[in-house]
């Protein structure tokens, strides 16, 4: 028996017809794929928020440990602190 080679009709002709009817989504589909969208873009802002408020205190906290290290080391202070306000520099009202 002799086996014609595979054409274009043969394969088209195997493919089963679409359904005619289009399937509608399931009762409050829409609903639900808009809620998971808003939950995850809220835990992805949150996310970034925590990162970037990791990053900021981790660099305060190193900041600080610095300025505290470089002024054992030094005899004189590095940052000197405001002094306080003497009572003869307020104003006073009228």
């Amino acid at each position: 028996m002799k086996r014609h080679p595979l054409t274009w009709e043969r394969v088209i002709s195997r493919i089963p017809p679409a359904p005619q009817e289009a399937l509608a989504p399931p009762y409050g589909f829409a609903t639900r794929v808009v809620a998971q969208w808003r939950s995850a873009r809220r835990d992805e802002t949150v996310r970034r928020w925590a990162n970037w408020s990791f990053r900021t205190a981790l660099a305060s906290v190193a900041a600080c440990a610095l300025i505290a290290f470089l002024q054992t080391r030094r005899a004189t202070i590095l940052l000197p602190l405001p002094e306080a306000p003497s009572p003869a520099s307020l104003a006073t009202s009228p």
